[in-house]
């Protein structure tokens, strides 16, 4: 008990000391990708974990269903006594691994903000800053030399949380950034990170000069291309937005990516973007549909524009029922479907169309953002 206390320690010292240099993830892996179902996503978290922060038998039955798991900042907020998102996410991803070895885990950090629950060290903080136990938290807020500076000289503040940003002008800043990312993954159970808020460009509100602005900008992004080439090849960043894949991300989590002739091109411009780079490039497409009738449209744009390591993924950032029962949608997460033609678009009816190996076909009509899925066991 002694000697997993230590290692605990030393692991977190790791994520708030100034960093060293970034190096390589060995022990990344990229999600396993293939067709013979729905390729499907987990991004969600558990408020009420573990007491060292990892799932519970339920909710990892449902988990190892996935390709890949995204943790969330919110894993383990709720426990008592408290131990750091780092913590958690490391527990949990230990515990994945042990139970399907082909899992892909990633942990969410944030690209600018740096949330904290403390008033002393934040006095302007809003609810929203709170959110996580992030354990560099202490650090950053008590080093000013990395945090972002308004016009009048005094911290800057992220408009919507009132958190404090990085100063990403700075080097040893963006170098600080990178290394929490390879810290996490050194741990040989995280597969990359996220970077959320990649798209943000001016995150104080128009209280820093135009040109602070443009060199913050320049810098947030030259720091997660540097993330993510010190990952690379199996290890991800994703980012937001599916313009941000092959500039500074190799990965994105797109929200809404809803029943659209958008999502189709989107995922196209995927495959056809990680193909010039010669790279493999994920892509997430998260939606908020609830039932086989609901996720009907969304699925069948997803199946239209889908290609490799692309994955479609439903719910929550936190678990509302305990088990995440409600992330796997049966019917269609779990149809057979089989290696895919390349779609067809019939321009005299605005419809696309697809078909699968084992029967199963696709189409979407353009002008009503409907789609049909005809499965072949059906």
């Amino acid at each position: 008990m002694a000697v997993a206390k230590y290692l605990i320690t030393c692991f977190v010292l790791s994520l708030v000391l100034p960093p060293v240099s970034a190096t390589s993830c060995p022990t990344c892996r990229l999600p396993q990708h293939d067709w013979s179902t729905l390729p499907v996503f987990f991004h969600g978290s558990t408020v009420n974990s573990q007491p060292d922060g990892s799932f519970s038998d339920a909710q990892m039955a449902t988990l190892t269903k996935f390709s890949s798991v995204t943790i969330e900042k919110w894993q383990a907020q709720g426990i008592i006594p408290a131990i750091t998102e780092e913590v958690a996410w490391v527990a949990a991803a230990r515990k994945l691994k042990a139970a399907k070895p082909s899992l892909a885990v990633y942990v969410w950090l944030d690209s600018l903000r740096i949330y904290t629950q403390n008033h002393t060290l934040n006095p302007d903080l809003k609810s929203p800053c709170t959110t996580g136990n992030f354990g560099p938290a202490p650090f950053l807020e008590t080093h000013p030399e990395y945090l972002l500076r308004n016009s009048s000289g005094g911290l800057a503040l992220e408009k919507w949380s009132h958190c404090h940003i990085y100063d990403f002008e700075k080097e040893f800043v963006r170098e600080y950034w990178t290394q929490m990312c390879i810290n996490l993954t050194s741990s040989g159970v995280i597969d990359g990170c996220g970077a959320d808020a990649s798209w943000q460009y001016d995150a104080t509100g128009n209280t820093t000069t135009p040109a602070v602005q443009v060199a913050w900008d320049q810098g947030h992004r030259a720091m997660m291309n540097a993330t993510a080439q010190a990952l690379m090849p199996n290890g991800i960043l994703l980012g937001k937005d599916g313009y941000e894949l092959g500039e500074h991300v190799n990965g994105v989590l797109q929200e809404e990516c809803g029943p659209a002739n958008s999502t189709i091109q989107t995922l196209q411009t995927a495959t056809a973007t990680a193909q010039a780079h010669n790279a493999s490039y994920v892509y997430n497409c998260h939606n908020h549909c609830t039932n086989v009738t609901d996720c009907r449209d969304s699925v069948a744009a997803f199946l239209i524009g889908a290609g490799p390591y692309h994955y479609f993924g439903r719910g929550g950032w936190t678990d509302p029922e305990g088990d995440f029962s409600s992330h796997w949608v049966p019917g269609i997460f779990d149809q057979p479907l089989g290696n895919p033609s390349p779609a067809e678009y019939d321009a005299s009816t605005q419809v696309w169309s697809r078909k699968f190996s084992t029967g199963t076909s696709v189409t979407f009509d353009v002008k009503t953002n409907t789609g049909s899925i005809s499965w072949s066991s059906l």
